[in-house]
Order: structure tokens, then C-alpha cells, then sequence
């Protein structure tokens, strides 16, 4: 990890010290050391231990008054639980940069603050902070933007795990936070938007929205589990978009997910409930599911959205939607499966409302159904075979293993008789039954009488 010390800094306190007037920039740090260069404004932390804080702008194991890069060689640690509680774990007044190209880590008691005008970024990084004492959150950019990049971060806050108050941004990175204080969030932005991508892995919880942001939200091939106790699971005041193969479980007292506006789904795997509200709610916008996605969403209705919900087709799928109370007993709604795009609007969303339960996805045809009809014909019956039928599904399509019918046709019975010495009979066209058999009755019939000239 590494930490960036604001340009025009004048103090970098670590451990206690003024860093800037210890010799050769090096301050001990337990068993490790703290090492600062002013020329690249970094200061490395190697197998360091801080258990002092030091007083500036703010309170804390390491405090500047600019930006601050800090670069993490090894398992490094700030713990001043028991000397200062409510100390911050790193302050700055600037940027905030925490990295390591050698997965280096970094646990903290307190908050990772950036204060006055700045943003915090975390790259490459194995980060813990448990600021459980202090009224601020776990890792705070006060005025900016947090980015965390190929990193592993826990944050537990008991007034926010990650809060921003633009910007957040994570990417191929892993996210554990919770926070257990009322009004505050896990991941929160105050006046910016948050994106979760790049196979990221994130989990919230919170008493308050576990993940809020207050500009939009788009969470992009990751995964996210996400509950809060009072409030929504996950939400935007703005638009929510989830796309790319992405993976959701969000569950709210409110809403599992619920945005200001319009919410997106797209190829992506949602399972949404809300205890007091509906599952999944667009305030004043529309809910859009689009390809192939599988949603469950479950609460006092499944579905709250102003304008309705669209579900629209790619690749040729069939889209299905299913209501109900449970899986169990969840029935295709209004013509489900669809071949084509569906929109319900206001009036449909009443009757849709009537429903707890709902799923979403792409049709997947079962092949179990046995209708005779011609629709589904695979050989015509004969006199002597039944015919066959295609297994249908439940949408109507066939497949391709067959079964038999129950009647036969009737025989191609030629009017002509055929005979032999014994009898004669009907010949039927199509097998070798001998209808209208009948034996020959054979009569005398004088053909001519005998005369002297020629025999009887």
C-alpha cells in the first residue's frame, strides 16, 4: 500500500514524530520502520506497528496536512484502541493513495480519512479497519472520491464502512463492510454516484440502506450481497443499472432494491425482498429486464414500479414471468412465456401488484406434454401402426422425441375382389389383411347337355 503526502504538506506526523525532521525520513515502528521520501512524497510502511497518534489536523497514527501516497511493504498495523479510541487510523488533508505492488497489507482501529479537499485511492492492497469508537466512517473521503483497484478491503463502521462524499468506485477488487449505526450506510455516497465492476465482490450490511447512492448506481459483471435491517438492501436516488453477468442479493426492510427513478437488468441474476415493501420498487421511473436474466423478487408485491415494467427479448429467447406466493406455486402471468418484447403499464402493474412473488427469466423449453394434434405430428397412423406425436412444451414449441397415438386408421379398402382357389375378398391398399373374406360356394351350373356328336 501506499501513502501519498500532499504537495505543500508541512507536517507528516507517523507514530508521534514529525517524519520530516527525523533522520534519513525514518521513523521506527514497532519492529518495522516508516520511511518517507520527499522527493516522490511517498511514505513506506515495512512491517511497521503504530501505536502512537500524533496531533495535527486531525488525530491520528499517521496525519499530513496534504497528500499523502502510502506505499505497504508487508503486514503493517495501526492500533491505537487502547491509548485513543476515537483516533483515525491515517489522516490527510489532500489525497489519499494507499498501495502495494506486493499484495502488502494494512489493519487499522480507525478510519483512512481524507478531509479537506481530496480523494482517497486504494490499489493493490490488503486493507482492514474496524473504526467501531470514533463517530466517523471506516474509510472516509470527505470531500471527494474513493477508488478502491485489485484490493482486498474490510471495513467495519460503526458510523459507515466506505463513504464518499462524491465518487465510488470499485474495481476487480473484494469488499467486506458493515455498519451498525442508524443513518449512516456500508457504501454510501452524499452527492456522487458508486460502480461496482470488473468481477468485483462485494457484501453490505447496514441498519440504514446497506448501499446508497445518491447519483446513479451501475454494478457490472460482479457480485453483491447486500441487507439492511430498516431501510433498502440497495438504493439510488437516481438510476439503477445491473448488467454483464452480474450476481444480486439484496434484501431490505424496505425494498431489496429500489431506486428514484428508472432500474435496469440486463443478463444478470437478481434475487431481491423486501419485508415491509416490495421487493424490488422504481419510485419514479420504470423496471427494465432485459435478455437473459433470472430475478426473484419477493415482499408486500414483488414489483413497484410509476411506469410500468418492460421485459425485452435478445437472441431469439423466450421470456417468462411467473407470480405467485412462492416458487412453489407460481403460475405464468398474462400470457407468459413471451416471444416477443412486453410492457405493463399502470393498470397492469395493479394486477401485478396483487402478487408477493415473482420470477423472472428465459424460457427453457420442457418437453413433456402429450398432444395428439396435428400440430405436433411426426408419422401419420396407419391401419396397422398408431401414429406419432412430438412432445410439446408448455409454451407450445415441439421437440423432437415422439410418442404414440391410440387409433389406428382405418383400412384403403378396394372395391374389386381379389381371389384364390379357397376364396375371395376386399384387398386393402396399405397391409395385407383380406377384408370381406368369404370362401368360394361353388354351384352345378349345366353348361350344355351332352348330344351324340359332343360330351356334357
Amino acid at each position: 500500500p501506499t501513502a501519498v503526502v500532499a504537495a505543500g504538506g508541512t507536517k507528516v506526523l507517523v507514530n508521534g514524530e514529525n517524519i520530516l525532521e527525523a533522520a534519513d525520513y525514518t521513523v521506527t515502528c514497532g519492529e518495522g520502520t516508516a520511511v518517507y521520501n520527499p522527493v516522490t512524497l511517498e511514505l513506506t510502511l515495512n512491517n511497521a506497528t503504530i501505536n502512537t497518534r500524533g496531533i495535527g489536523t486531525g488525530s491520528a497514527g499517521i496525519v499530513t496536512n496534504g497528500d499523502l501516497t502510502v506505499i505497504l511493504v508487508g503486514a503493517n498495523v495501526i492500533d491505537l484502541s487502547s491509548s485513543m479510541p476515537s483516533a483515525s487510523g491515517v489522516w490527510a488533508d489532500g489525497n489519499l493513495t494507499i498501495s502495494s505492488s506486493s499484495g502488502g497489507s494494512l489493519q487499522s482501529s480507525g478510519a483512512l480519512v481524507s478531509w479537506s479537499a481530496g480523494d482517497i485511492k486504494i490499489t493493490g492492497s490488503v486493507i482492514t479497519v474496524n473504526s467501531q469508537s470514533n463517530n466517523r466512517s471506516s474509510v472516509w473521503s470527505r470531500n471527494g472520491s474513493i477508488y478502491i483497484e485489485n484490493s482486498t478491503v474490510t471495513a467495519n463502521g460503526s458510523y459507515g464502512a466506505l463513504l464518499g462524499e462524491k465518487d465510488i468506485i470499485i474495481a476487480a477488487s473484494t469488499v467486506n463492510s458493515s455498519c451498525t449505526v442508524s443513518g449512516y450506510n456500508a457504501i454510501g455516497t452524499s452527492g456522487g454516484k458508486i460502480e461496482i465492476k470488473e468481477n468485483s465482490k462485494i457484501t453490505a450490511s447496514a441498519v440504514s440502506s446497506a448501499i446508497y447512492s445518491t447519483k446513479e448506481m451501475v454494478i457490472d459483471g460482479s457480485v453483491v450481497s447486500s441487507e439492511s435491517t430498516s431501510s433498502f438492501g440497495i438504493a439510488s436516488a437516481s438510476t439503477l443499472a445491473i448488467q454483464n453477468g452480474s450476481d444480486i442479493a439484496a434484501k431490505g426492510n424496505g425494498s431489496g432494491l429500489s431506486s428514484g427513478t428508472n432500474i435496469t437488468i440486463s443478463e444478470s441474476k437478481v434475487q431481491a425482498a423486501g419485508a415491509t415493501a416490495a421487493g424490488i420498487a422504481s419510485n419514479y421511473g420504470s423496471i427494465e429486464v432485459i435478455g437473459g436474466s433470472d430475478i426473484t423478487s419477493t415482499g408486500t408485491t414483488a414489483y413497484s414500479a410509476y411506469t410500468g415494467l418492460k421485459l425485452s427479448l435478445q437472441n431469439d429467447n423466450l421470456i417468462e414471468l411467473k407470480v405467485g406466493s412462492s416458487e412453489s406455486d407460481a403460475q405464468h402471468f398474462d400470457g407468459s412465456p413471451y416471444s416477443a418484447g412486453v410492457t405493463f403499464d399502470s393498470d397492469d402493474m395493479n394486477t401485478l401488484g396483487s402478487y408477493t412473488y415473482a420470477h423472472v427469466r428465459v424460457h427453457t423449453h420442457v418437453f413433456d406434454r402429450e398432444v395428439s394434434s396435428t400440430d405436433y405430428l411426426a408419422s401419420e397412423a396407419t391401419c396397422k401402426e398408431y401414429a406419432s406425436y412430438y412432445y410439446s412444451c408448455e409454451c407450445g414449441a415441439a421437440g423432437t422425441a415422439t410418442f404414440s397415438g391410440t387409433q389406428l386408421a382405418e383400412h384403403v379398402v378396394s372395391s374389386a375382389l381379389t381371389y384364390d382357389d379357397a376364396g375371395h375378398w376386399n384387398a386393402c391398399s396399405t397391409c395385407d389383411d383380406k377384408l370381406n373374406y368369404e370362401a368360394h360356394t361353388l354351384d352345378f351350373v349345366i353348361e350344355r347337355y351332352p348330344t351324340e356328336a359332343v360330351s356334357g
